[in-house]
């Protein structure tokens, strides 16, 4: 039985009406995101955050990052976090809060870069920003000792920088694991994932199909494409990956999708589903639901 709490969050999802927001089509949903696109004023980690966790901004690659360490903490490893939102909302205290709390149970050092937004930049603006920023990070730590984990768009991101890092044939290696919560992988869906997503969208309190079917077009050209088109690319070679899906989500139809393309390219990929879950879960940290998958996410990441 649901917690209480995450009860709430999901009842408050419908009376907030993310799903219809987000649902909108045409001019109307070019419009959305040219709002959003307004109100992406980056606030700083709260007060009672950074009684808790130390926050350094610093300029990385060109970018604004924030990099968070436990108090009195010597990391021996890093975290490249990435905050979710469809490529056009920017980070909450939410994304600190984990950062924060990322860095005190794993022992990591955690970067959470402040990467461009649509529809003021396109997707490969900001592939090419977080490249520079984790090339930075490199100067510090070795790549076996280096995650990327992120939520929503961020997980996707995750494995985007990957698949960019591979195309341009740039000379950096690959971290050592991914940590994809909630990936939206391919945008937008082909029939058979758009037919899963219908029959799955009546469980989801947040994203609708049409959100999937439109937001390319804010975000890639013909030539970028590819960065949303996870599906298209092979994954031989590609780091170890755990990706959680909940099984109340539009991102579950992905599941057939991964377990063909992480069979066809060898990849080492884990498979999570939390039972009855919304759409990035484990980012309800004050939850029974959030705090137990989090649980196994630090362990992953303190096994690296």
């Amino acid at each position: 039985m649901a917690s209480f709490l995450y009860a709430a969050c999901n009842a408050g999802l419908h009376v907030f009406q993310m799903k219809w927001l987000l649902g909108k089509e045409g001019t109307a949903f070019d419009k959305m995101v040219r709002n959003f696109g307004k109100r992406q004023n980056v606030k700083s980690p709260a007060r009672k955050l950074r009684k808790k966790y130390e926050y350094q901004e610093k300029i990385l690659g060109g970018q604004p990052c924030y990099i968070v360490r436990a108090k009195n903490n010597m990391a021996g490893k890093a975290v490249l976090l990435f905050f979710g939102g469809g490529y056009f909302m920017p980070p909450d205290q939410g994304d600190f809060s984990l950062a924060g709390e990322i860095a005190e149970r794993t022992g990591a050092e955690v970067y959470l870069p402040i990467y461009p937004l649509a529809p003021k930049y396109k997707l490969k603006d900001t592939v090419k920003s977080v490249t520079d920023v984790y090339q930075e990070i490199l100067l510090h730590y070795e790549p076996h000792k280096i995650v990327f984990m992120g939520n929503s768009s961020g997980a996707a991101f995750c494995l985007t920088l990957c698949l960019y890092i591979r195309h341009e044939k740039l000379s950096v290696p690959f971290p050592a694991r991914l940590i994809m919560l909630s990936p939206g992988l391919q945008m937008p869906p082909n029939e058979a994932q758009t037919e899963r997503m219908r029959r799955q969208g009546k469980k989801d309190t947040m994203i609708p199909v049409m959100f999937c079917k439109n937001i390319h077009r804010v975000l890639v050209d013909e030539d970028s494409a590819y960065l949303l088109r996870a599906f298209d690319a092979s994954w031989n070679g590609l780091p170890e990956m755990d990706v959680y899906f909940g099984g109340c989500e539009l991102f579950y139809a992905y599941i057939p999708d991964v377990e063909q393309a992480a069979g066809e390219g060898r990849a080492r990929v884990h498979i999570h589903i939390g039972e009855n879950m919304m759409h990035c879960w484990p980012m309800l940290g004050f939850t029974r639901e959030g705090k137990q998958t989090r649980q196994d996410i630090y362990e992953i990441i303190r096994s690296v």
